[in-house]
């Protein structure tokens, strides 16, 4: 990562719909932003993906989690070169490929993935949304499938059992966009109609109940619907006459209505009468939208805009005329100039603003990557070892200089690791030079050198030794069978850094010897 400069997202179009989604297999890559609850992922008009933020589930895909770890900067996700589509969800993230391959990663089901996995094996997947803690995707049939929690409905498949896997929603085949919210998802047929399913509690469906809803039903009879962004307790869209609307939770003001407090919107509501709304975002507790005339528009709260947090009717976000793309997130925002330049603004305890801090932003600033020569997704700034790899920071010492290029002493040193057939056992032997902070041995053993190896002793061999003098340690292993080979390793588990194996040592058993008969 050379470049210190975020303009290679390179200029780009007006993006029709803040979901961010792009078809795949187009000839060219149109660069995208999302905003996650307080992680925020980009995608370049080459195809590379970068992501910072929050990364307590491995949503930054990076290889690390933790709530320690999140990124101040835009980091690069891994090195390939044909995404296509991105969606930053709450704690994981959702990603296409120009091959119609599905990818995610983060916390999304009982398993967390800290690197892009892929979902399945089907290449048709063409639309995609990450919602609180689900996915909703389209595929080039036009048909529509989800999977994550469903604790109320919010996958639309009749039920409310948690889905490990994508299954398809109805037999429909005429969707063309979809967009999820906290526990709730809208979406558009081919025909302009509007239809939701999920949470309902606060009327963020709109079809004039607060009653939770476990597939999908039609929003009204209306087919001008044009584009949907779903938020947290409510939903706003637009018609293709370029009006506004919302209805749902307006206990901060996000219908932008002018009112606020306990009262919920049953129904789809007119926005004031404007008719020049191109694309809308909704985030927590706050919208935004652009106009035609390229001017950025922000109400609800947590807006961050100069000294105003909270508006119940839209308020110009500054007074530059030339977004043409953005999106809202828990608390922060990103948004793309025609330049192709990359700003952010809002709450950033978790670097989700990627300006290199931490700091609340009240007004977009401009986001240049940090300079990573050894494109370890740690800045050079503030890398511990900004020529080596070290994407972790270990410093074993604490001298501020990481471990690449200041490696801590060697904890173990062993001079010696044996194992040989003696009766009907296998004898392991090994000897210690030195042990630092040494806690003790672990036996593995498998029936192939590339399989895996099993513990096999069933406490912790303990240390003998210690940082100035070795020990001698011997393990028999009973259980084995004659005609068998056996690779043992030896694991040395120390205070510090974890465990290291040394080996593996080969051991062909011999085959039992077939008796005489005797005359």
């Amino acid at each position: 990562m050379k470049s210190n400069k975020i303009s290679l997202f390179v200029s780009l179009l007006f993006i029709s719909s803040l979901s961010f989604f792009i078809p795949c297999n187009t000839s060219a890559i149109e660069p995208q932003i999302s905003a996650g609850h307080a992680h925020s992922v980009a995608l370049k008009s080459n195809g590379t993906l970068w992501a910072w933020g929050r990364n307590e589930s491995g949503q930054l895909g990076d290889g690390l989690s933790g709530f320690a770890v999140y990124r101040e900067y835009p980091a690069q996700v891994g090195t390939d070169t044909d995404w296509v589509s991105i969606a930053a969800g709450k704690s994981h993230t959702a990603a296409l490929k120009t091959d119609g391959t599905w990818w995610q990663w983060g916390g999304l089901t009982d398993k967390i993935e800290t690197i892009p996995t892929k979902v399945g094996t089907d290449t048709n997947w063409s639309k995609i949304d990450a919602g609180f803690i689900f996915t909703i995707a389209l595929k080039s049939d036009g048909t529509l499938w989800a999977w994550g929690v469903n604790g109320f409905g919010q996958l639309g498949d009749g039920t409310t059992n948690k889905k490990t896997s994508p299954i398809q929603i109805g037999t429909d085949n005429k969707w063309s966009s979809v967009s999820t919210g906290d526990s709730h998802t809208i979406a558009l047929k081919s025909d302009g109609t509007l239809w939701a399913w999920g949470k309902n509690e606060n009327a963020e469906l709109g079809d004039g109940t607060t009653i939770n809803k476990r597939s999908p039903v039609q929003i009204g009879s209306d087919t001008n619907w044009s584009k949907i962004s779903a938020g947290n307790n409510f939903t706003i869209a637009l018609k293709s006459n370029g009006t506004l609307w919302a209805w749902g939770s307006n206990s901060f003001g996000q219908l932008g209505d002018g009112t606020s407090g306990y009262v919920v919107r049953e129904y789809p509501a007119q926005v004031g009468t404007d008719t020049d709304w191109v694309s809308i975002a909704a985030g927590d507790t706050h919208s935004l939208a652009l106009k035609s005339d390229g001017t950025l528009w922000a109400w609800g709260s947590n807006l961050f805009i100069g000294t105003i947090n909270i508006s119940t009717t839209p308020i110009r976000v500054d007074v530059n005329n030339d977004w043409v793309s953005f999106d809202a997130g828990g608390s922060h925002h990103i948004a793309l100039q025609s330049d192709g330049s990359l700003w952010a603004w809002g709450y950033n305890a978790y670097g989700e603003v990627g300006d290199g801090t931490t700091t609340i932003r009240d007004e977009p600033v401009e986001i240049f990557p940090a300079s990573d020569f050894d494109s370890d997704g740690i800045p050079d700034t503030i890398d511990n070892c900004p020529n080596d790899y070290n994407p972790d920071q270990a410093d074993y010492n604490n001298n501020g200089q990481g471990d690449v290029c200041d490696p801590p002493p060697t904890l173990i040193t062993l001079s010696s690791f044996t194992a040989n057939q003696s009766n009907k056992k296998v004898v392991l032997k090994w000897e210690t030079g030195t042990e630092l902070d040494n806690l003790g041995f672990n036996i593995r053993r498998s029936e192939s050198i590339d399989s895996k190896y099993i513990q096999i002793n069933k406490k912790l061999i303990k240390a003998k030794g210690s940082s100035t003098k070795g020990a001698s340690y011997t393990f028999k292993d009973k259980k084995i069978e004659a005609g068998k080979t056996y690779w043992y390793k030896l694991e040395d588990i120390d205070s510090n850094t974890g465990n290291t194996q040394h080996g593996p040592v080969e051991v062909p058993v011999a085959a039992k010897k077939s008796k005489t008969k005797k005359n």
